[in-house]
């Protein structure tokens, strides 16, 4: 295994933990930020903001490590799936594939930091008392639609780049590609006391997600090591 193959192994095990304990978080605490990517009245959100700053600061803080932490993964899987290809007749092919999927899983982490930042600057004007807009509300929530959608459109394009030899990376793909977008647009697009499933679906892809592609790149090594 190389230095780079085991640098996103490890990168792809803490990623997925910090996924999952963001995950557990939400489920004990009844909410996360989730709760403040919807819009809703501005005097409810601002109480909703100080009711559940406890949780909110620990579970952003939580977020920011992980942003760090799936960026780093991604432009570190980006340099094992060109090695993996390298001396191919496609390897042009997927060389472009892969730097697609991670400019637009960099632009999510972005988006993510700034959707974050966002939620801590009101979380203080509600503190302060200060008024919060009902337009800046729905700019949080337009926000982290296109935050999602960058994430949807990195991980599709990323599924076909992915091996496909062994039933554990056919199945990583066709989740990728077939299962991850339409769920995350029905969750957009749907009224929200509909997609409670759908949100619990997609938590439990991120570090699924991030698990199985650590083990594809775990199973692939194995030979050399």
């Amino acid at each position: 295994m190389s230095k780079t193959e085991r640098a996103t192994l490890n990168l792809g095990v803490l990623g997925g933990a910090l996924a999952c304990t963001l995950f557990v978080l939400a489920l004990v605490t009844q909410g996360s930020q989730g709760l403040f990517q919807i819009n809703r009245p501005a005097a409810d959100y601002a109480a909703l903001l100080i009711q559940r700053a406890p949780f909110l600061r620990a579970d952003l803080g939580l977020d920011f490590i992980f942003i760090v932490v799936y960026s780093a993964f991604f432009v570190s899987l980006a340099l094992v799936l060109k090695r993996w290809v390298a001396g191919q007749p496609f390897q042009d092919n997927v060389a472009t594939v892969v730097n697609v999927a991670t400019a637009a899983l960099l632009i999510t982490g972005v988006l993510d930091v700034a959707e974050n930042a966002h939620i801590l600057a009101m979380l203080s004007m509600a503190e302060q008392g200060q008024s919060i807009g009902q337009s800046e509300i729905a700019g949080q929530m337009v926000e982290s639609q296109i935050k999602f959608m960058f994430s949807y459109f990195g991980m599709f394009v990323l599924s076909f780049a992915l091996p496909q030899s062994t039933i554990i990376e056919r199945l990583t793909a066709f989740v990728f590609r077939w299962l991850q977008l339409p769920v995350g647009v029905a969750i957009l697009v749907l009224p929200v006391e509909l997609v409670r499933p759908l949100f619990i679906f997609r938590a439990i892809f991120f570090f699924a997600g991030l698990w199985a592609t650590a083990w594809i790149i775990a199973h692939r090594a194995r030979p050399a090591s």
